[in-house]
């Protein structure tokens, strides 16, 4: 996201490209983008986890931690399986945790303004030169920068939530499902 630095000179949204949102979803997105007016000002849209997890294996997820109305907190949590209406989440292949299907959640659907484009390069040089930028497959992900820069105060981010299913394309068996919901 922060390649757009530059480029992008209005308030827009970030999507992931594999992800379909529903339209109520795109359509509060647009409101706040429309209408906000503060440069540090951002929303995230969040989702019931029972309506964003896949039969066929882990999903990755932010787990939101929400106080009238503001994201106060987001932990990514990498390895989330569906436990009927609910789901539960490891850290280490043995040990699970449960999670509340009704738990909001983050699936990358972000409103921000250009100022945050400045941040996102910023953050991720620093991650870039730290251990965890060392390491191979690590990735420097968008709902862990929001939670560090909400621990340090520096971001402002409405939480926006939505009744609305998740559906994309996880793993090769969800291509069924997806085609019939689109």
């Amino acid at each position: 996201v922060a390649c757009c630095r530059g480029v992008v000179e209005g308030p827009f949204a970030v999507i992931n490209s594999d992800d379909f949102y529903g339209r109520g979803a795109y359509e509060a997105i647009y409101r706040f983008l429309t209408e906000n007016k503060a440069p540090h000002h951002y929303a995230m849209l969040g989702y019931q986890l029972r309506n964003t997890v896949t039969e066929f294996g882990s999903v990755a997820r932010g787990i939101c931690h929400v106080e009238n109305g503001f994201l106060r907190d987001i932990t990514e949590r990498t390895k989330i399986f569906k436990c009927g209406q609910d789901a539960a989440y490891t850290e280490d292949d043995e040990t699970f945790a449960p999670l509340a299907g009704d738990s909001l959640v983050s699936m990358n659907f972000w409103g921000f303004t250009p100022w945050a484009l400045d941040e996102m390069e910023t953050y991720f040089h620093t991650f870039l030169r730290s251990e965890a930028g060392k390491e191979l497959k690590s990735e420097c992900l968008l709902p862990t920068m929001v939670g560090d820069m909400l621990r340090e105060g520096s971001m402002h981010v409405d939480a926006y939530t939505t009744e609305e299913a998740w559906f994309g394309m996880t793993y090769h068996e969800d291509r069924a499902t997806t085609a019939a919901m689109l």
